[in-house]
């Protein structure tokens, strides 16, 4: 298995009951909120906005809370370019 897979696999096992995953199409996570990304990626949540205000991440507000696509979090996880 990946790392990113593995990855998103503890973090959905381990927080499912918790409401930290956002929005899901069937079992697919799309996106999670700032605390849930944070804590996937090992850096605090002001990191995470910095990186969005320096165009290195990309968040979305649906309903009034912040969320990021998983697809960001997977990017950012294989080290791949910036947003």
């Amino acid at each position: 298995m990946s790392e990113e897979n593995d990855m998103v696999d503890r973090r959905s096992n381990a927080n499912e009951n918790q409401g930290d995953i956002f929005m899901r199409d069937g079992d697919e996570v799309l996106a999670v909120k700032v605390a849930t990304a944070a804590r996937m990626l090992s850096v605090d949540r002001t990191t995470l906005y910095r990186w969005k205000k320096l165009g290195l991440i990309s968040m979305a507000k649906v309903n009034g809370t912040t969320l990021i696509p998983m697809g960001e979090i997977k990017r950012l996880v294989s080290g791949q370019g910036s947003a």
